[in-house]
């Protein structure tokens, strides 16, 4: 069953395109492309301006105190979605050292 339920969460996930990531701002198509971004590294390693150039604007929020750079996703990927996704980034001497997907 655990299976069953890790393929669902997983489906639908596309490579990373910046275009359309800019183009859908906290919305399905960018949620399908955060676990690429996260298990292909891209970020890491990128600067703060390198980052907004491909990913645009961070959200401004209060939660996720912790982390210096955090995107909206869409509402999670779970069987009630009251929650949803984000992408956030940690950045050592203006560089990324770790991207996550997390749930509020």
């Amino acid at each position: 069953m655990i299976g069953a339920l890790a393929g669902w969460a997983t489906a639908g996930q596309k490579p990373f395109n910046a275009e359309l990531w800019q183009a859908s701002p906290a919305e399905k198509t960018r949620l399908s492309m955060a676990d690429d971004l996260v298990r292909s590294r891209l970020l890491v390693g990128r600067s703060r301006d390198e980052v907004q150039a491909l990913l645009g604007t961070p959200t401004n929020t209060d939660k996720w105190q912790d982390w210096d750079m955090i995107y909206v996703l869409a509402p999670c990927r779970c069987l009630i979605p009251i929650d949803y996704e984000w992408l956030v980034l940690r950045l050592e001497d203006d560089r990324v050292t770790d991207a996550r997907v997390v749930i509020d």
